[in-house]
């Protein structure tokens, strides 16, 4: 039987009773209709191989490579995100949408936590479909036309000598997008967007969140 804890009132939820080692097309529906459903979804204890991970990410689309952050080796699709003890700059510690400068951009990430501090390190996330719906609509006819450019170029908010890749992506999407999994607005998060935050990463458990942009 699957469980849903709600983690707020905005989104996320942890889920229990669910295989994430099952690819099924019907075990994946229900993991995708959670997904969209609570926007972030976790789950605890789910030791996942790389193959494992790869399978259950290969379900909500093609695989991608980053733009600018070298994968494993033997699996570019895997990003390491490693925190040395004497790094001050947090990675990502910005608002932002993953990948949003790739012309399609990502429809999800899958997150494998490994090692977490035991306080602080928390990532929150934010529901951009509820910021859309709070706003008053003096503010939403202000925004609803406009459009950013989302630049893989990105990297250089995040550390001092940041150097570009000679080969760089840039996107210019509208600021606000209708959702085509269940046709709801949304906005599409840049930098200091409003806000609902989750702790997360719960240690050797899965985390799911969507970036609904395909």
């Amino acid at each position: 039987m699957i469980d849903v804890k709600l983690l707020s009132g905005a989104l996320g939820a942890e889920i229990n009773g669910i295989n994430l080692t099952d690819v099924s097309d019907e075990n994946f529906k229900k993991i995708n209709d959670l997904l969209l459903e609570h926007k972030v979804i976790f789950f605890r204890d789910q030791p996942l191989t790389t193959e494992q991970h790869i399978a259950l990410a290969a379900k909500f689309g093609p695989l991608e490579t980053h733009a600018y952050v070298k994968g494993r080796s033997e699996f570019p699709e895997i990003v390491r995100i490693i925190k040395k003890p004497d790094e001050k700059t947090q990675w990502g510690e910005g608002w932002h949408s993953d990948v949003s400068y790739n012309k399609k951009p990502t429809k999800a990430v899958v997150l494998k936590s490994i090692k977490i501090p035991p306080v602080g390190g928390d990532t929150v996330f934010s529901n951009m479909e509820l910021a859309w719906e709070t706003l008053d609509d003096e503010m939403k006819n202000k925004i609803k036309d406009k459009k950013a450019v989302h630049s893989s170029r990105g990297g250089g908010f995040f550390l001092d000598k940041y150097k570009a890749s000679p080969s760089t992506s840039d996107n210019s999407l509208i600021s606000v997008f209708n959702s085509p999994s269940t046709s709801d607005n949304s906005l599409i998060s840049v930098f200091n967007s409003p806000s609902a935050s989750v702790k997360s990463l719960i240690s050797d458990g899965m985390v799911l969140h969507p970036l609904e942009l395909r």
